[in-house]
């Protein structure tokens, strides 16, 4: 071989271009992978920024989320006694009266204007009245049930001098059984005491019905097992495990007292 034909070693490559070299650039920068980043519900977020959101959660779960079931469910309550109950704090004096041999005081309440519409009408309903003062507290009170016959269960009846009729009530005090009598005409109540005690002040009627399902009363107590399942299950759901976790501890209880009280009920 010619050694004129030979390339010189000390020589570089010939370069060699491919298109336009301004329109083929790469710019950007590469990613690189973390170990302390992980996927959560809220995207990627460092490690332990995603353990303080669970303890956080823990607390609202263990300690808040109850704390609001509890308003609820009392707030329900409060609502089912305010459907339920019918009261009256302003007593009205009256001329004495006779009655069973012996004058007695006579006060008058009045209820509410469609008090005469329901009054007895309900599955069960108890009529009760209270004296209430710093040196002597005495009660009275009539129910009906309709399981047991209906009626206005004192003891008994008592014409007075017109010939009304008034209930014998189941009365007793700080010295005992008492004798005091019940009358209800219209939306009017009335109360024969012995004149020896202090008048009554306060009327309270109550009531409910058995054939009612579901009501503000039992919704009131349904509301705590249903929060707990719902609880654990959204927490899970969203990867708020701390929030389940939390829940579940109160929630535990909730659970097995909810079961027990329905094999009572079952078994009843």
């Amino acid at each position: 071989m010619d050694d004129t034909d030979a390339m010189p070693e000390n020589l570089p490559p010939p370069k060699v271009l491919i298109g336009n070299p301004t329109k083929n650039e790469i710019s950007g920068t590469v990613a690189q992978s973390s170990s302390n980043i992980t996927p959560n519900a809220w995207g990627s977020a460092p490690m332990e920024v995603k353990s303080r959101s669970q303890w956080v959660w823990f607390v609202v779960g263990l300690i808040l989320f109850p704390i609001a079931v509890g308003i609820i469910s009392t707030s329900l309550a409060f609502m089912s006694n305010l459907q339920n109950e019918n009261e009256n704090y302003e007593p009205q004096k009256r001329e004495d009266i006779q009655l069973g041999g012996e004058t007695l005081s006579l006060n008058e309440f009045r209820m509410t204007a469609n008090f005469e519409n329901y009054y007895g009408s309900h599955d069960y309903w108890d009529l009760n009245i209270e004296s209430i003062s710093g040196n002597e507290n005495w009660y009275a009170g009539i129910h009906g049930d309709m399981d047991e016959g209906g009626g206005d269960f004192g003891f008994g009846t008592e014409l007075d001098e017109s010939g009304s009729t008034w209930t014998i009530t189941n009365a007793y005090g700080d010295e005992g059984n008492l004798t005091v009598y019940l009358q209800v005409e219209g939306n009017t109540i009335r109360v024969a005491s012995p004149q020896n005690l202090n008048d009554p002040n306060y009327v309270n009627y109550y009531s409910y019905d058995d054939n009612s399902i579901f009501d503000l009363e039992s919704a009131s107590l349904i509301i705590w097992p249903m929060s707990v399942i719902l609880g654990v299950v959204w927490g899970f759901a969203t990867d708020r495990r701390g929030f389940s976790f939390g829940v579940m501890i109160w929630g535990s209880v909730v659970l097995l007292w909810s079961a027990l009280i329905l094999a009572l009920i079952i078994l009843w």
